[in-house]
């Protein structure tokens, strides 16, 4: 049989989370003191300078700003960096957790795959993840660096993103400080954003694949004597025991920044509007090019968090459909009193619960863009 890597697709996302100081090094319970130390100083030195310094000099801007349109132009990106904090912080908080959790889906044995099947189908899965993962990683990238490219062909001294320069910078020396200084805080901080946004999703992403599998599994007993449907049936009740638990852990690992991200969404797709139309097509084309390319990014962002939530909770419906399509009508009575115990526990709804406010999924997405509308409507008529 084919061996697969159960975590294939969130290799070079753990990869990059060591290297931008989000993910541990080692096994957090076999780590040495020095070692921890190390990590500790290695997050202060890359991340004091380049994101929480830099945070902090978009929101003096805008706390400094003298009009509504001036602080709109920085509003949309102070936003979405805030929204990175809210991440950085519960991956920090929930280091260990997210340890184990990825070191459980690789070495778990309930999880594994046990035929060629098995393996198509979750290799077809990963294959899938991964173009969504490049594409959204690779176009973020672009978008970013579109931003820094154009500004150098405007007519004017201008940053990709604004923020507060503590000395005058509008001048051919002292400019390229502020640029490069922006260019670089920049980089690291959409990096990293992106990556968290897509290791939060792989765990979502994994959960919906187990339930998959789990559907998968029951589809085939319909090709089984009714002695081998009994020993599939209770080791199909243990994985579905192992993906609920595990569904549960990942909710407290995606919870916060979800709704963080959920919150501010609406706010930065907001003021990203009102500096679009604030801007003539005509004479500055290129910052409009880049505000729709961020706005369109953006969306997707949110979209991404919805739609692997989403997809738990379909595939999670769909096996109360898998187990009634079995042979049941042909099975003994007690075997078929194990699959009606097992629909009987399929009515309970699997959800992505976010703080015990709301399901995260597709009509989530909706009303963000909803209430981003409402929120951009009610600036508009404000700035008149």
């Amino acid at each position: 049989m084919t061996t697969v890597d159960n975590i294939s697709s969130a290799r070079t996302l753990i990869t990059i989370l060591k290297v931008t100081g989000f993910w541990h090094w080692h096994k957090p319970e076999e780590k040495s003191g020095s070692i921890t130390t190390l990590e500790l100083c290695y997050r202060f030195i890359v991340h004091l300078p380049l994101t929480f310094v830099f945070i902090s000099l978009m929101w003096t801007e805008v706390l400094t700003s003298k009009s509504l349109e001036e602080a709109g132009n920085v509003m949309y990106i102070t936003m979405t960096e805030t929204g990175l904090l809210c991440k950085i912080f519960n991956i920090w908080l929930m280091g260990k957790e997210a340890w184990s959790f990825i070191d459980e889906l690789k070495k778990n044995k309930q999880l594994q795959m046990r035929t060629d099947s098995e393996c198509k189908l979750w290799l077809e899965e990963h294959r899938k993840f991964k173009r969504v993962a490049f594409s959204y990683i690779i176009g973020s990238l672009v978008v970013a660096y579109i931003a820094f490219i154009s500004v150098l062909f405007l007519s004017k001294y201008e940053l990709a993103y604004g923020y507060y320069v503590p000395f005058e910078w509008k001048n051919p020396t002292k400019y390229w400080y502020a640029y490069f200084f922006d260019m670089i805080a920049m980089s690291l901080n959409c990096l990293s954003n992106i990556t968290l946004d897509m290791t939060y999703c792989y765990f979502m992403f994994h959960i919906g694949a187990l339930y998959k599998l789990i559907s998968f599994r029951l589809a085939a007993l319909e090709q089984m004597k009714e002695v081998d449907v009994i020993r599939e049936l209770k080791s199909i009740f243990r994985l579905h025991k192992h993906t609920k638990r595990l569904t549960l852990e990942c909710q407290r690992l995606v919870s916060a920044p979800v709704l963080a991200q959920i919150m501010l969404s609406a706010l930065t797709l907001c003021f990203s509007g009102y500096r679009l139309i604030h801007v003539s097509i005509s004479i500055r084309i290129k910052i409009f090019i880049n505000m729709f390319n961020f706005l369109g990014v953006m969306a997707f962002q949110i979209f991404l968090f919805c739609y692997y939530a989403n997809e738990i909770t379909i595939n999670a419906n769909h096996l109360t459909w898998s187990a009634y399509n079995t042979n049941w009508l042909h099975y003994s009575k007690s075997t078929k009193n194990l699959v009606f115990i097992y629909m009987e526990f399929l009515k309970q709804p699997v959800t992505i619960k976010v703080a015990n406010l709301f399901d995260v999924g597709l009509p989530i997405f909706s009303r963000t863009m909803n209430n981003a509308y409402s929120l951009f409507a009610v600036l508009i008529k404000m700035s008149n």
